[in-house]
């Protein structure tokens, strides 16, 4: 392996001599620059990740199989690539390769550069100071470019399945993050963890025909009754005048099942003891409650409100099949209301766009669930996700990503984007387009809760408005150009955010920061008037704000040399900005959320609440990665007075791998993995215990030890106002990826956030816990992966645990009545029973009842 050379200050200045001695290669045209792209290969591996002081080395490997030459020396042609790990400045044989911004990367032939044949190959190592573990870091759509000429994207890499341009990780030293990593397996040793791990889950009790009379989330009390009532074709709903809302969403769900139409009766009043179904309100006091009746005398569903009559709607269409022409429910009686006022689902729409088509899906899911907070997070540093009248440079410029380094047509691509403006880094939200969701959610009485992140994640609102400064500026209207904008240009403050930005930060010292976020407020608030869902609670981010920001800001150094203004040195400058933009709310009747590390000065010391003039502020307590320190923040902000949302990583965070292993998708920061089982057995109301594992993967014993210090106790519980799960979309390009991840982790959030087991508790029952499991598990098989295949979703169906013990090849299901199947040729394919002879590679997968199949697993010895 040739020596690598890190671009140090003195090294920069020598190539830059030799590079305006040397001669230049002949320059590559357009037509070579197509064809080279077309053929040639590029590929990445993971050689090791246990370099010295925690370095991991990568090795491109290009292979010309085009007929176009790259000649030696430094030629004019660049090859640009997403990477999430930051590269130093460094060169090997004759490449050097540079961090531009984001995850965007350059590797740029230099004076030294030995040419490249067709038919040649040659291979790169660099290094960076991270683990390399998962192909979720390599982003596809590798580009060669070259000045004056349009990119072109290596064929291999367009595509969104990483694999066809990353080598396999098999080797320790390649799928483990770190030598004492001990959770970490490669795709052989995975098969066997799933195994060890299946077998744990105990035998559920549930048949599949009692699995499908379990309503989910589970309800606080059913009571079954002996006997049976056939529910069918042409069942009545009667209803009073002030439910016809719920009885025409009864009508579509029934309609669905069905397949004819149901006949709906708005009377003045209820008859009784007459067959059908009758909704009615019940006049008890607790918020979303209901209660289900099914017996001879028909279906009665009385709610405590509105919520609640639409929650006992959707506890009897679960009771339902997706499609039947008549059946038997059994008779029974439910009394129910949540566990939890906020259960709620963040998608990330910035980082790669979800389409309005896929948003309405998950209202539905969530609407079936009884999940009632759709938290959208519409910017970010990658995008503008919603169209603002009178500021269309949001959309135009910063809801499109490509390869324009001046960033005046769109943003700079990121996250495997490609050069060009056809992929799911583009899009963005008309204002109908949003409203149509917001009604459409409310009608589910589903909250949407936008979110406009700053100061920090501004990157896509700050090039926005400098695209429109140097448009009004060009024209001689300064006023107009400052009006809005976002960056002062003499800042020259240096800093590196947590996805390896250098200019994502609102200039918070610019009163027109204020002024931009005044009119975005205002105009979401008249979309969400517009929609009928008058909005009450705004986000304004704040997470992750590099440190380093601001410091060489002359504005903030005259701020800060202001007297009496609160601002006394740029820590305080935060807090400046929460302040005034909860200002900016108040004046508009509108509470306040953040993301908690924007409402604190450390891990333990939140802002002074009394400082912020809204009514409440919402904290969304989302870092809790054990050993790092800050897994009680969510009490100590709702000890300082701050509702609390829970948003645990660990468990919350659907955007991590299933699976410990490489070819998982998803980042992997928090927890190494997150799968169903793990969010069904998550406690909010006793998170400590729920403290299972370190990042590395050893358990934990004494969470307190493992922290440093004794953690908060929760002095105001009823400050604690619900939990959420999350889908971050940085690794998410497709909406089957962004189904699988999503589903159906999170209907097991759905069952904590909704109902509070008998085994939670200070003492966690875990003989009670794994009973439960088994039996949700059970259901998940048999009625809800089904339901959710049938919606239109493409849920993951996880794939079973394989083992070779002897002679024999041994599986089992994560899901309890999943069936197992087994093929030599993943064509022909036999259910397994028992163990069966092993007789070399073999495929295994996992099916649901309809049909729908986990990944094929191979087991080879």
């Amino acid at each position: 392996m040739n020596a690598m050379i890190r671009l140090s200050g003195y090294v920069l200045i020598c190539l830059l001599v030799n590079a305006l001695t040397a001669p230049l290669a002949s320059a590559i045209t357009q037509q070579e620059m197509n064809d080279f792209a077309a053929s040639a290969t590029i590929k990445q591996k993971v050689i090791s990740n246990f370099g010295a002081n925690s370095t991991a080395t990568i090795k491109f490997i290009l292979e010309n199989k085009s007929s176009v030459p790259l000649v030696p020396g430094a030629g004019n042609w660049e090859i640009w690539f997403h990477y999430a790990r930051k590269y130093e400045p460094q060169i090997y044989d004759g490449m050097s390769l540079e961090h531009v911004n984001g995850d965007l990367h350059v590797i740029r032939p230099t004076f030294g550069f030995p040419g490249l044949a067709p038919g040649q190959k040659m291979e790169l190592f660099y290094s960076h100071p991270w683990d390399s573990a998962s192909t979720s870091l390599f982003m596809p759509r590798m580009f060669i470019t070259a000045k004056n000429l349009k990119p072109a994207v290596f064929a291999n890499t367009d595509v969104n399945d990483e694999k066809a341009f990353v080598l396999p990780m098999m080797r320790e030293d390649q799928y483990k993050r770190y030598p004492h990593d001990v959770i970490s397996r490669n795709t052989d040793g995975v098969n066997i963890w799933r195994y060890e791990r299946n077998a744990e889950v105990t035998a559920s009790g549930l048949t599949p025909e009692n699995a499908m009379r379990r309503i989910v989330p589970t309800p606080r009390s059913v009571k079954y009754e002996d006997g049976t009532v056939t529910f069918g074709r042409n069942i009545p709903v009667t209803f009073p005048a002030s439910l016809e809302k719920q009885a025409e969403m009864l009508r579509k769900g029934l309609a669905k099942v069905f397949g004819e139409a149901i006949t709906l009766r708005k009377v003045d009043t209820l008859p009784r003891n007459e067959p059908g179904i009758r909704l009615e309100r019940s006049g008890k006091n607790e918020a979303e409650g209901y209660t289900l009746v099914i017996s001879n005398e028909g279906v009665a569903i009385a709610g405590n409100d509105e919520a609640g009559i639409f929650y006992g709607i959707m506890s009897l269409l679960n009771l339902l099949p997706a499609k039947a022409g008549s059946l038997q429910l059994p008779q029974m009686q439910v009394e129910d209301a949540p566990r939890y006022a906020w259960r709620g689902m963040m998608v990330d729409v910035a980082r790669n766009f979800r389409t309005k088509e896929e948003i309405l899906k998950t209202l539905d899911a969530m609407a079936v669930y009884k999940l009632n907070r759709l938290h959208l997070h519409l910017t970010d540093d990658e995008g503008w996700r919603l169209e603002i009248k009178g500021l269309p440079e949001l959309t135009e410029v910063a809801g499109k990503r490509c390869f324009d380094l001046d960033e005046e047509d769109c943003l700079l691509t990121q996250l495997g984007a490609g050069p060009y403006g056809d992929n799911t880094g583009s899009g963005y939200y008309t204002t109908e387009d949003y409203i149509e969701i917001v009604r459409y959610a409310n009608e589910r009485f589903i909250t949407v809760l936008p979110e406009y992140d700053g100061p920090g994640h501004a990157r896509a609102a700050i090039k926005a408005m400098e695209a429109r400064y140097k448009k009004y500026a060009a024209q001689g209207n300064l006023e107009e150009a400052n009006k809005y904008r976002l960056a002062d240009p003499d800042d020259k403050s240096e800093y590196n955010s947590a996805q390896n930005y250098n200019d994502n930060a609102i200039n918070v010292c610019r009163p027109s920061a204020y002024r931009f976020m005044a009119k975005v407020i205002d105009e979401v608030k008249y979309m969400h008037e517009m929609a009928g869902q008058p909005l009450k609670i705004f986000h304004a981010g704040g997470d992750e704000v590099a440190g380093g920001a601001w410091e060489g800001s002359p504005i903030c150094k005259q701020l800060i040399d202001t007297p009496n203004n609160g601002v006394d040195s740029v820590k305080d400058l935060k807090k400046y900005y929460l302040k005034n933009v909860a200002h900016i709310a108040w004046t508009r009747n509108l509470d306040i959320a953040n993301w908690a590390d924007g409402m604190m000065y450390d891990n333990m010391t939140p802002f002074e609440r009394s400082e912020f003039p809204v009514e409440n502020m919402y904290a969304h307590a989302w870092n809790n990665v054990w050993e790092w320190g800050a897994a009680d923040k969510a009490y100590f902000m709702a000890n300082a007075g701050y509702k609390v949302v829970i948003d645990h990583a660990t468990h919350t965070y659907f955007d991590h791998p299933y699976e410990p292993t490489p070819t998982e998708r998803g980042y992997y920061w928090a927890p190494r993995y997150t799968d169903t089982r793990k969010t069904f057995g998550y406690m909010p109301d006793n998170f400590y215990a729920s403290a299972d594992y370190t990042r590395p993967g050893e358990p934990i014993e004494d969470l307190e030890a493992l922290m440093g210090r004794p953690f908060e106790k929760l002095h105001k519980p009823e400050n604690i106002m619900g939990m959420q799960g999350h889908l971050w979309g940085e690794t998410v390009r497709t909406g089957e990826q962004y189904s699988k991840l999503v589903f159906p982790r999170m209907v097991a959030l759905a069952e904590r956030v909704w109902h509070r087991s008998d085994w939670e508790g200070d003492a966690p029952d875990l003989d009670g816990k794994k009973a439960e499991w088994a039996d949700f598990a059970s259901v998940l098989a048999v009625k809800e992966l089904p339901r959710l295949n049938a919606m239109g979703l493409k849920p993951r169906v996880p794939a079973p645990g394989a083992v070779v013990k002897g002679s024999k090849l041994h599986a089992n299901v994560a899901f309890p009545n999943l069936t197992i199947q087994y093929s030599k040729d993943k064509k022909t394919w036999r259910t397994y029973q028992d163990p069966i002879e092993f007789t070399g590679l073999t495929y295994m997968r996992s099916v649901t009842g309809n049909g729908i199949a986990s990944k094929v697993i191979a087991i080879k010895k």
